[in-house]
Formats: structure tokens, sequence, C-alpha cells
């Protein structure tokens, strides 16, 4: 299913603002880490060998400090879905996004809204199911 989706959204990656892009790449490498289940360390270091533009100094702490806390920013997220959800039930595109979302309005002070938007973007371009309402909700509490 995953190389399938790759393919579509391969095509329009090129056409997308550099911004979405990076988001894009950096939902596939979070997605990644939690079908494989991977330590934080084997995901960071993904990033830093296959990352499809030069990172800053600054922008490879700021990533490295996502995936060192990961764990915090799943507990944020956890308190923040409904009574009748844990960050264990969404699937992991979800928890991709919602990881993601967390550490850029928290930690990168990123607007919320767009923030949001971005995230938006990237998830309805894998056109996988309709959770947009559920994310947007779930990011606006941050």
């Amino acid at each position: 299913m995953i190389e399938d989706l790759w393919e579509n959204i391969e095509t329009l990656y090129k056409k997308l603002p550099l911004n979405t892009r990076n988001r894009l790449y950096l939902t596939f490498l979070m997605y990644r880490h939690y079908v494989l289940n991977h330590n934080w360390k084997i995901t960071y270091q993904e990033l830093l060998d296959n990352f499809q533009i030069k990172l800053s100094e600054k922008r490879i702490g700021d990533y490295e400090e996502l995936f060192q806390n990961i764990e915090q920013y799943e507990e944020k997220v956890s308190k923040l879905l409904g009574d009748n959800w844990t960050f264990d039930r969404l699937n992991n595109l979800d928890k991709s996004v919602l990881i993601l979302g967390c550490y850029e309005i928290n930690y990168l002070k990123i607007t919320k809204n767009i923030v949001i938007n971005e995230y938006l973007k990237v998830i309805k371009l894998f056109n996988v199911d309709d959770n947009y309402n559920y994310i947007n909700s779930v990011l606006d509490k941050i």
C-alpha cells in the first residue's frame, strides 16, 4: 500500500513548496519509525543519511530533540485524544502527523494555523481516510 502511495506522491512531490516537501518527508520517516518500531536513534540516523536537502546545524539539533523526546510528544498527544482513544489505537500515519505537529507547535513555536494547514495538506496527499477533522481538532488543542 505505501509503495503505491509513494508513486503517486512522488509525482506531486516536486510541485510542492519546500516546507510541505520537508513535512511530507518527515511524515514518511515518522511513519516508518512506527511501522518498524524503531529505536529513535535509528530513525534519527535515517534522517541524517537520507534527508533530501542540506540541513543546518540548528535544524539537525532540532530534529535530534524531536527523536530524543518522542515519548514526551506521544504523552502530550495522548492527553489531547478523546476519552475513548489511546495513542496506540491511532493508525501510524495519524500518529506521525500528530507527533510532528505537536513538535512544531511546542518546540519550534511555529504558528498553530500554519502547522495544522500544512499537515492537513500532507495527510490529504495520502488520501487514506477522512481523519482530517480529527487531526485538525487534536492539533488545535495544543
